[in-house]
């Protein structure tokens, strides 16, 4: 294990379900100790579609939900995505998939 990582223990842990999804998506976040989580979803390109949380949350299972949809409301076409989470036990960044 290359110096200054955390122990896997420690190390931010993502799933999807359903994925891929028909509509609205959960991602559940496995957090060691509370901590403030960013989530946002972004397209193919990189470009933010969607903010899902700038919180802070208690430690244990904490799950986000994606409906399928960007800022404005509007329903995304299908196509691969990625939530992009961000907190103090780390980044991780998880590949969604919509299929209509």
């Amino acid at each position: 294990m290359p110096e200054g990582d955390p122990p896997r223990s420690r190390r931010l842990r993502l799933v999807a379900v359903p994925n891929p999804s028909a509509g609205s998506v959960q991602i559940w976040l496995d957090l060691v100790g509370p901590t403030s989580v960013r989530a946002v979803v972004v397209d193919a390109e990189g470009r933010m579609v969607r903010r899902l949380e700038d919180v802070d949350v208690p430690a244990g299972r904490v799950a986000i939900l994606w409906d399928g949809r960007d800022d404005r409301g509007h329903a995304m076409p299908c196509g691969s995505y990625w939530v992009r989470v961000r907190t103090e036990e780390g980044e991780r960044a998880l590949r969604l998939t919509l299929i209509r």
